[in-house]
């Protein structure tokens, strides 16, 4: 009977640790979660920027193509291009 209650409080012992082991892993998950969500919300804003000025320069290359006067419309959208928005 004593081999079976000392086996039974290492299993008990064992299966407290395993528990607060696997409740401190979630719970730096959890506090690590906010600072991913944040990054991944970054670099989607940033993703978006990019698309939307890739947007803009291939309109503008379109302007360029339609116009009469490539030569100066081609200056135009040179210029707007280097020059900060």
């Amino acid at each position: 009977m004593l081999i079976v209650r000392q086996e039974l409080k290492v299993a008990l012992c064992r299966y407290a640790s395993d528990t607060l082991s696997s409740i401190h892993t979630a719970r730096r998950f959890c506090q690590r979660f906010d600072k991913w969500m944040l990054r991944r919300e970054t670099e989607l804003e940033m993703m978006m920027d990019i698309k939307d000025r890739t947007d803009q320069l291939n309109t503008s290359l379109k302007e360029v193509g339609k116009s009469e006067s490539k030569g100066s419309a081609f200056g135009r959208y040179l210029k707007n291009l280097f020059t900060p928005a």
